[in-house]
Formats: C-alpha cells, sequence, structure tokens
C-alpha cells in the first residue's frame, strides 16, 4: 500500500517506542530529523558485531531482542528494506522506510543523475571488456552466497556446461574465491543508492557478463538487480530464478529505482520457478511474457538425515507448521484441532520468524492441548533430518509453497501431509504433476479426524519423492533449462 509522507510522519508522532531497524549511515539520516521530536528506544540490527555499541547515543541491540524493547512502530533505516521485510513480517508492528518521512531523502534529480552516471560507466566498461576479449565464457550465475549457493554450485559440477558465479553477501568484503566465483557486497556503504559503491563491484559485473553467453540472476534482491536495471537489453537473453519472496513479499513503492525494478521483471525472457504457481503470481504482477520452466536447487536435508522412525511412536505426533511466520495459519488450525485431535502429541517448529507471533502461537498451544511442545531451537540440516523423521502428521495450510523443500522431506519418511487444497497450484504440483498423496487442511479447520496414510500410499509417496533427493535427477532438469536459455 502506497502512503504519502504525511500519513506516515502521523503514525510515527503517535507512536509512544520507536525502534530503528538498521544501525547506519541511514540511522543519522533519519536522526538528524527526528531525534529530538521522538522516544527512539534504540537501534536493532542483523549485524552481531554492533550489538552493544551505540550510534549517535542511543543503544544498538540485535534483532532477536527487538520484542523487549516493546516497540508500537518501526522504522527501517537501511538499504536491506526488501531482506526485512521477511523478518518484521509476522510481528504485527506497523513499519515504514527511513525515506517514506525524512525530507532529507536524495531527491530524484539526485537518483536519476546517479542511476545515468552508473549506466554509462557500466556501459562504457562492458564494451571495452566485449572489445578487449570476445570470448563467451558459458552461463554467469548472480545469486545470494549461503547454503543454496553452495550446493547448486556443487551440483553444477557434473555439468558440462561452463558455470561462472558472482555471490552477493552483505558484507563488506571482495574476495575472489575461485577463478570461477567472486564474492560482491550489497553495498559498501549507506547512501540512499541501490547500486554497489565502489567502482570495483561496477566493472566485475560489467566483464563478467560481457564475457558470459547467457546471465541466470537467482533471487532478484538487492545488488543483484543492478546490470538488469542499467542494461534493459539484458534482459532478454537472460534468465530470472525467482525465489518466493521474490515475487509475494515486495511492497509496491514509489520512487524512480522502484519503476526501473519493476519493469525489468516483466522484461525477462526465461522465468525459472519452483513451481506452476509463482509463474502464474509473476506474470499477472509484473505482465511477463517469459518461458516458464520448473527448477529447484537440492535439498539440504539429504536422504541419509531421513527415515521412517515415525513409525516407531507410540504415540501420533502432529507438526503444525514451519515457522514462526502467519503464512501458517497456526492459531486457526491449533483451535480446530482442539475439537477432535486434542489426544495427540503436537509440535510448533518456531524458531525462525518474528519472537512475538512464536510467543503468541506457543501460548495458545500450550493452554488447548495437554501434549504440546513449541520447538524453538535452531537446528543444522542432519540434526533437523532426523527430528522430522519422528513426525507421522505434518499440517501445511499456506497459500503459497512456503516449506516446500520440508514438505518434500516428509514425504520422502512417509509421513501424512495436511496442505490447502485451495492452494490450487500447489496441490496440483504435489498431486498432479508428482502423483503424491495427500490431505486437505481444511477438513481439519472444519472438525475433522486425522487420517493416516495407508502403509501402501506411504511406501507410494517415498518412491514417488525420492526424485527431489535424487541429484542426477535434479540435474538433468537444469540442464534441459540450460540447453533451452542458452541458444
Amino acid at each position: 500500500m502506497l502512503r504519502d509522507k504525511s500519513q506516515s510522519k502521523q503514525q510515527i508522532q503517535n507512536a509512544k517506542r520507536i525502534v530503528l531497524f538498521g544501525a547506519s549511515g541511514m540511522g543519522n539520516v533519519f536522526l538528524s530529523e527526528f531525534k529530538n521530536r521522538l522516544n527512539i528506544v534504540g537501534f536493532v540490527d542483523n549485524d552481531p558485531q554492533k550489538a552493544g555499541g551505540n550510534l549517535a547515543g542511543i543503544p544498538i541491540f540485535s534483532f532477536a531482542q527487538i520484542s523487549s524493547l516493546k516497540p508500537d512502530y518501526v522504522v527501517v533505516t537501511s538499504q536491506y528494506y526488501e531482506q526485512m521485510l521477511n523478518q518484521l513480517f509476522g510481528l504485527n508492528i506497523p513499519f515504514c522506510h527511513c525515506y517514506d518521512v525524512v525530507e532529507s531523502s536524495p531527491t530524484k534529480f539526485w537518483v536519476v543523475w546517479q542511476f545515468y552516471s552508473f549506466k554509462v560507466l557500466y556501459s562504457c566498461a562492458k564494451r571495452f571488456f566485449k572489445l578487449k576479449n570476445n570470448t563467451s565464457h558459458g552461463i554467469l550465475h548472480i545469486m545470494p552466497k549461503g547454503g543454496f549457493a553452495e550446493s547448486f554450485r556443487t551440483m553444477l559440477k557434473s555439468d558440462h556446461s561452463d558455470h561462472r558465479f558472482i555471490f552477493h553477501t552483505a558484507g563488506d568484503s571482495h574476495q575472489v574465491l575461485s577463478a570461477d566465483s567472486k564474492d560482491i557486497p550489497e553495498v559498501f556503504y549507506e547512501s540512499g543508492c541501490w547500486y554497489p559503491c565502489r567502482i570495483r563491484d561496477v566493472l566485475t559485473f560489467a566483464k563478467a557478463i560481457a564475457q558470459s553467453r547467457h546471465v541466470m540472476v537467482h533471487s532478484y534482491f538487492n545488488v543483484a538487480r543492478f546490470p538488469f536495471i542499467l542494461d534493459p537489453e539484458l534482459n532478454k537473453n537472460a534468465s530470472w530464478v525467482a525465489w518466493g519472496r521474490d515475487i509475494h513479499v515486495v511492497p509496491t513503492r514509489e520512487g524512480f529505482i522502484e519503476e526501473k525494478i519493476s519493469a525489468s521483471k516483466g522484461m525477462f525472457q526465461n522465468l525459472i520457478t519452483f513451481m506452476e504457481y509463482d509463474f502464474i503470481h509473476a506474470s499477472k504482477r509484473y505482465l511477463s511474457a517469459a518461458r516458464n520452466f520448473i527448477g529447484f536447487y537440492p535439498n539440504p536435508l539429504k536422504p541419509e538425515y531421513l527415515s521412517d522412525r515415525h513409525l516407531r511412536n507410540k504415540k501420533t505426533h502432529v507438526m503444525v507448521g514451519h515457522s514462526a511466520v502467519e503464512e501458517m495459519h497456526h492459531i486457526p488450525i491449533l483451535r480446530a484441532m482442539a475439537q477432535n485431535n486434542a489426544h495427540h502429541k503436537i509440535i510448533t517448529p518456531l524458531s525462525y520468524g518474528g519472537d512475538d507471533y512464536s510467543d503468541k502461537v506457543a501460548q495458545e498451544g500450550g493452554l488447548l492441548f495437554d501434549d504440546y511442545f513449541a520447538l524453538k531451537t535452531f537446528m543444522a540440516p542432519a540434526d533437523y533430518g532426523k527430528w522430522i523423521s519422528t513426525i507421522n502428521v505434518a499440517v501445511m495450510h499456506t497459500t503459497t509453497q512456503i516449506a516446500l523443500s520440508t514438505m518434500y522431506a516428509l514425504l520422502y519418511t512417509g509421513a501424512t501431509l495436511y496442505i490447502n487444497r485451495q492452494n490450487k497450484s500447489l496441490w496440483a504440483h504435489l498431486t498432479e504433476r508428482y502423483g503424491m498423496v495427500v490431505m486437505d487442511s481444511n477438513l481439519l479447520l472444519q472438525g475433522e479426524v486425522i487420517q493416516l496414510l495407508t502403509e501402501e500410499q506411504r511406501i507410494y509417496n517415498r518412491q514417488q519423492a525420492t526424485r527431489f533427493f535424487d541429484l542426477a535427477w535434479i540435474a538433468k532438469q537444469w540442464a534441459g533449462i540450460f540447453n533451452e536459455v542458452v541458444r
């Protein structure tokens, strides 16, 4: 929802306890205008090294401590606005971005001037590197550094195509990992722009793209968007591997750069999604006419971590949701299950997401069930795989594809999976595309008793789900995608 500055300012002025999310230079911009007019109780930041310090005399806390500060309004004072949305959703605290309210935010003239300055620099550098070495080196992957990136890169070692990587990170290091991989920070300093703020980062992008046959961007966020908004022609020979948050949790905001980003998303020739629903949603939202391909990364829950240990439970273990986000509809499900399914052991994994929402779910579960456990411990994939193998039934009442990798793991163990049949794409994805046997979670909302899969159905699901853990099969899907998009 678009709000003008007067509306956001009025909300801030009415707030009694304000927390600033992001202890950065942008925080100073906000404080210069509002410090003596508002009750700002502290900063929170995702960088653990900043916690315990202060900025302009205001204490800095870790994000995990945000609930203890009891804010009734949050102002994001960081470049990473879109990334922070995932953390703020579910907290039920109103929030806005710093530049939605400050009068000293970058003027359109400055943003436009900066944009075209980078565009000239990038275009000249790209042309120079193209003339210097006109050899194309296959596919360039631009993706966030992390577990999925590493597993994807490892898988591609068996592919005969030439793959190179630029990993974008949230740090300030610029480290050459190998001949085919570089790290690029999101931003070097906070300055109100969306670009890498160092010349060598611009040159790194320009050189890599100039010498690549095809560019594939995985998760279209932050610095990953940089080449595509400066070079619209690049989109016509590029692929976007869209993550769920790329499509579903990005708010519409006004602005010169935001308009460029939205237009760019609709210009990609190829759109690779984890399931059909994402493609349908993206096509409507960005008026995209891209070709769609279905592909996903190797599951971090490896098959050796998973088993049918749940068959040895003396009592049925029911897992509700996957993380502490409202998208999982924990409370309606728990309340409905309390009618005819209260005799089971009920577990809600709540280690990821907002603390306030997590506490609310845990309190509700404790009141409704005698045998209830709120799991708030973070686990490594191996430990989580062993734990999830003890689950007899999982209820994932969602409207998107959140927790899809966990669903694959549950089907592999032979657990009974309840999903929202009204989520037509997910239902068709699992039942029609891959032939799985799943149950409708709406039946539980209507008060029906949990039905377990038969032994025959468990064995069948495990056989069908095996493909999701078969690296050769996953690699084959990607090989088919590469053959189609690189012409």
